[in-house]
């Protein structure tokens, strides 16, 4: 199943399924070789770094933090991915109105690989919403912050206490929609290195239905090294709901997950794949 992830770009039907990125795209960050820390939607959120150690290197071809060759989504050649080298060190852009969601829903997806850390930050604006994985408990959270003194979590466990595995690639993803009285998070995961299916559940935070707004940065990684990641790439936040057709790791025309269903019958003998 690996092999036809990273092959996929010899797959015809990435030319049909290659869409655009969604028009509520607020920032796209790939970790590209000669725009390393660009933003790609167009909002110019390019990141800055707190360390020259953070380093955006070629993707690697197979083992920790090679990921997909194609973004699914959009067609999109990936050669880079940002090592992140649970250094503790972090990407950040300074805080934007375009952060500013207050009751309204945001989806935030991206390729993950941790380290043996235990719990360790994926994103986090400061006083307003942040996620995190846990490699010793396999738990995906989205914590929102009351606005007063006290962080709300919602969490899911989707493959025990291996969810997340030193040096595995997982894509997650969490849309987060604020209702009258509660907010609705629907999590996202996938086990890249298994060539698992794309799962997924919904959690509810009670109390909460409207995001913090803070002037604080809008940060990717741990800033201590204690909960600091390995990998991550193909960083993407979205104003509005994504549905599961839209998320970037997933084939706009086909639905999603895809990959791990598609029969031998329709893969072309003469790519030589099988």
């Amino acid at each position: 199943m690996r092999s036809l992830f990273i092959k996929i770009s010899l797959f015809g039907l990435v030319v049909c399924a290659a869409g655009q990125l969604s028009a509520g795209t607020v920032g796209f960050w790939r970790f590209e070789p000669g725009a390393t820390r660009a933003d790609s939607s167009g909002n110019g959120l390019t990141l800055t770094r707190t360390s020259t150690d953070l380093k955006v290197v070629d993707r690697p071809s197979s083992g920790s933090g090679s990921y997909l060759s194609i973004i699914p989504q959009t067609g999109a050649e990936n050669d880079g991915v940002a090592h992140l080298d649970g250094l503790g060190k972090r990407f950040y852009v300074a805080d934007t109105n375009l952060f500013d969601f207050g009751s309204n829903a945001f989806t935030f997806e991206t390729f993950v690989t941790p380290t043996t850390n235990g719990f360790q930050t994926v994103v986090e604006k400061v006083d307003e919403w942040r996620m995190g994985i846990n490699e010793a408990s396999g738990k995906l959270t989205l914590s929102l912050y009351d606005g007063v003194s006290e962080w709300k979590t919602a969490l899911k466990i989707f493959d025990g206490a291996t969810s997340f595995t030193a040096g595995n690639d997982y894509y997650v993803a969490a849309v987060v929609a604020p209702g009258v009285s509660n907010t609705v998070v629907s999590f996202y995961y996938q086990n890249l290195t298994a060539g698992g299916e794309l799962l997924s559940d919904v959690k509810t935070i009670a109390g909460i239905n409207s995001l913090n707004n803070s002037a604080e940065p809008f940060n990717l990684n741990g800033n201590i090294a204690g909960r600091s990641m390995d990998y991550m790439d193909e960083v993407r936040l979205s104003s509005g709901a994504l549905s599961q057709s839209e998320l970037f790791a997933t084939f706009p025309e086909l639905g999603f997950g895809v990959l791990s269903r598609v029969p031998s019958r329709m893969i072309p003998a003469e790519t030589g794949w099988i």
